[in-house]
């Protein structure tokens, strides 16, 4: 009943992430706050610590959340079985959320720094995994290779049919003394995990 179906993470697993799991039982909504940032890539406001604060709102944005999950990672829709889980178990619930999101951007078969891109017009049976602007990044397994890869796809508003391909790698680690770079524009900003080049 707890373990919801296309959820690779446990609902009750939370030991096997410290930081969330006390994130979670200490200041849930910050965690919440955080998660619900990531998903839509842009920075945490304060109206979504606010938001998370509030009991009866919290599990719906909770809910909300759990749904947009489901979609970016293809998995099927279980309205009900999410909405108990939001209600009855929050804290678990925002846990599971954060487990899930990294266990998806880094799987085990990728190697630190490194992924290999698919070619773009061989994209069968993709699934998305995470919203990045105004786009999505996407797994892909080649036939021929069996190589897991990653491409960020972004679709283009003046022609839905056509789209825009890039390929995804990982950042590698911030050197010491480094200031982050700030992103211009409100709202969106890239997540520091990623960087996109074109293809090649």
């Amino acid at each position: 009943m707890f373990h919801v179906s296309n959820f690779r993470e446990p609902l009750c697993y939370c030991h096997r992430d410290t930081r969330s799991c006390l994130c979670g039982c200490c200041c849930p909504c910050l965690l919440q706050a955080w998660t619900k940032a990531d998903i839509d890539a842009r920075p945490c406001l304060t109206w979504d610590c606010v938001e998370a604060s509030l009991p009866l709102v919290a599990a719906f944005a909770t809910y909300n959340v759990r749904q947009t999950i489901r979609e970016h990672l293809g998995y099927e829709y279980w309205e009900a079985q999410d909405m108990f889980n939001s209600c009855c178990c929050w804290q678990c619930t925002l846990c599971q959320h954060v487990r899930e999101l990294r266990r998806a951007m880094e799987p085990e078969d990728l190697e630190p720094g490194i992924a290999n891109a698919p070619v773009p017009q061989e994209m069968k049976n993709a699934h998305p995994i995470i919203k990045v602007g105004g786009g999505a990044v996407y797994a892909e397994k080649d036939e021929e290779t069996q190589q897991q890869g990653y491409v960020y796809r972004t679709t283009l508003r003046d022609n839905p049919d056509k789209t825009e391909f890039r390929t995804v790698r990982k950042k590698p680690p911030m050197e010491e003394g480094k200031k982050k770079k700030k992103t211009k524009g409100k709202g969106q900003q890239e997540p520091e995990y990623l960087f996109y080049s074109p293809p090649t």
